[in-house]
């Protein structure tokens, strides 16, 4: 009888049910992060983070710690297996089916009275801070390459590798404000060129 299972009762099979229809694990984590990430809970989080690290040598499941233990993650802009990571393989028929999306958004911009539209697609912070050995997938290249020139396309990949690790936050995966300022300055210094 290995294997077998005892069949749900049908409550059980309506709240597995409704659960499935239901929940999003995502879901869940975006309602926790807009609840709970408060600028005054940062330090009881740090304290957590801290208390984990110290005496059980782990973090959240959700969270990676770099190699040098100076900045937290987001596992999923780590892991490669995953498509919001800077080393998911990137196929050509993705690059393909962003393109075309790219050319809806700029035709409905430009139907609706805009002179111009630019793209910019900011990299993953793991792409930019932790480069030692490891390519990322290449994207705002590849769309460049892809696109040969039909769009405004602004890649603040180079701009962000020049200030590198000072440009993000160490326990968020964001840039801070000096990072923002500096794709900031290169948009302006792209609309002046148009």
């Amino acid at each position: 009888l290995e294997g077998y299972q005892i069949p749900l009762t049908w409550n059980e099979s309506l709240n597995a049910t409704l659960t499935d229809a239901i929940y999003d694990a995502n879901l869940e984590q975006n309602i926790d992060f807009t609840l709970f990430d408060f600028q005054a809970f940062s330090p009881l989080k740090s304290l957590k983070f801290q208390w984990n690290w110290s005496f059980f040598g782990r973090t959240e499941q959700d969270v990676v710690l770099s190699k040098d233990h100076q900045y937290l993650y987001m596992k999923e802009t780590v892991d490669s297996l995953q498509k919001g990571s800077s080393f998911y393989p990137v196929r050509a028929d993705e690059v393909y089916e962003l393109s075309a999306r790219m050319a809806s958004i700029q035709k409905y911009a430009i139907s609706r009275g805009f002179d111009e539209v630019v793209f910019s697609f900011i990299p993953n912070p793991v792409s930019i801070t932790q480069t030692e050995g490891r390519i990322d997938n290449q994207l705002n290249q590849k769309l460049i390459d892809a696109n040969r020139g039909r769009f405004h396309f602004l890649d603040p990949t180079p701009v962000l590798l020049k200030g590198g690790k000072k440009y993000f936050f160490q326990s968020d995966s964001h840039w801070n404000q000096m990072g923002a300022k500096q794709w900031l300055g290169q948009l302006n210094q792209y609309l002046l060129l148009l």
